[in-house]
């Protein structure tokens, strides 16, 4: 006999679990993610800014080039020939999150109690991977608690994590999550495993870690398939009524009377055990109606997220564009001051332009090197003047030694010629 109680358990995403994922960054996108784990710069919209202060950093990042010197190095100890790829991964990206039950139960952990916990699951997911771990941060200015951290790209034999970490390594680091958690805090459980899932009855698609994008996309269609299986489902309800109804009737005739000859006694046998099938069949139908009535709010709720999560999508792709747009105005801007000669320092050697404002609305990382960039340019346009000094009094001093009657006639062509020389050379 099957067991109708546990599908719908299975189906759905353990809401007392805790779970890990891992995906591999390159230095560029690296920058990006320190830039959102750290709360460096303009940050999205769905973050508490009033509670930032209360996030939580367990180990300062290490600098993102001092690994990926490492990386290299590691590559070249392995025999690797051929460069990195300037996309290739420098760091695995990875977050550790909690379903709403387990979010409570982890909750009630004092903040000491919940990073021994984290540190202690990192640590143990860098070990199982060869690696070590280089960055690590709690949020709790978010919607929920959970932790993002880094760990170096390769591990120690330069073999990439991504192609350490197989389906079955992940598998067996859902495992070592659930373990870690339950030690510290008892009542977290691993996640459902996707196939068993799918084999309780939840849809493939509801299983696979879907873009926003793609989200937005499929869950009014399948909101829509919903609703019309509870449709269909309502309907079959109201069909197998009237027949139930239509059944009874023939029982109560056939109860009415006295006595039953052998031909109503046959058929008063059939109807009675048409009438219990069909009990068995409502109840099955009520209860397929009950669990379809249960996922369809399920289903509008992870629609309105994903949309709020669309909004937050757009927000950031927005802040991008701004900061890409701030940066070319200010590199434009730096270019054009310095060809036109109004880039200068002031009486406290600062750097001073005639129009600051592109350079001040950049991102204050761009912004330093730009302001770096235009010093290095005025000590060396200092050089080049000193230089052209130099060679000036060089050629007055050429000149008067020309015009003395002592000197030979050779070394005067000599001199003349240097003259020349010197009167035709590049001007600074």
């Amino acid at each position: 006999m099957n067991d109708m109680t546990s599908k719908p358990r299975l189906a759905n995403p353990n809401s007392q679990a805790a779970s890990v994922r891992l995906k591999a960054r390159s230095l560029q996108r690296a920058y990006g993610q320190r830039r959102h784990d750290f709360r460096i710069g303009r940050q999205p919209n769905y973050v508490d800014k009033d509670r930032t202060l209360l996030n939580r950093v367990l180990i300062e990042p290490r600098p993102l080039p001092k690994i990926k010197k490492e990386i290299e190095r590691l590559r070249r100890s392995s025999g690797a020939k051929r460069a990195m790829k300037s996309d290739a991964a420098v760091v695995s990206a990875g977050v550790i999150t909690f379903g709403h039950k387990a979010a409570e139960l982890f909750a009630r952990l004092s903040p000491d109690e919940q990073d021994a916990a984290l540190l202690e699951l990192v640590t143990a997911i860098a070990d199982k991977l060869g690696t070590h771990v280089e960055a690590m941060v709690v949020h709790l200015d978010e919607t929920s608690l959970h932790a993002h951290f880094e760990m170096r790209a390769y591990d120690g034999r330069g073999v990439p994590v991504s192609k350490v970490a197989t389906f079955k390594v992940m598998s067996e680091l859902q495992d070592m999550t659930a373990d870690i958690m339950a030690i510290h805090c008892p009542g977290i459980e691993r996640g459902h495993k996707k196939f068993e899932r799918i084999k309780a009855g939840a849809d493939y698609a509801d299983t696979l870690n879907r873009s926003v994008k793609q989200l937005h996309q499929d869950l009014p269609a399948e909101i829509a398939a919903r609703q019309a299986k509870l449709t269909d489902l309502e309907g079959q309800q109201v069909k197998l009524s009237a027949s139930m109804n239509k059944t009874r009737g023939y029982l109560q005739k056939l109860n009415a009377k006295v006595k039953l000859n052998e031909k109503e006694a046959t058929r008063l046998k059939t109807y009675e055990a048409r009438l219990a099938k069909k009990d068995v069949e409502q109840a099955s139908l009520e209860q397929r109606h009950l669990q379809m009535k249960a996922l369809l709010p399920t289903a509008q709720d992870a629609l309105k997220s994903r949309e709020i999560a669309v909004m937050r999508t757009e927000d950031d792709a927005r802040v991008k564009v701004e900061a890409v747009n701030a940066s070319l105005a200010a590199i434009d801007a730096v270019a054009q001051e310095l060809e036109g000669g109004t880039v200068a320092r002031d009486d406290q050697g600062k750097i001073k332009m005639n129009d600051p404002s592109p350079v001040r609305a950049a991102p204050k990382g761009l912004a330093k090197r730009l302001v770096r960039l235009a010093g290095r340019f005025l000590k060396l346009q200092d050089r080049m003047v000193q230089k052209e000094g130099y060679l000036d009094k060089l050629a007055a001093a050429l000149k008067s030694l020309l015009v003395r009657d002592d000197l030979l006639d050779h070394a005067r062509a000599e001199g003349e010629k240097l003259r020349q020389e010197l009167d035709d050379g590049p001007e600074f």
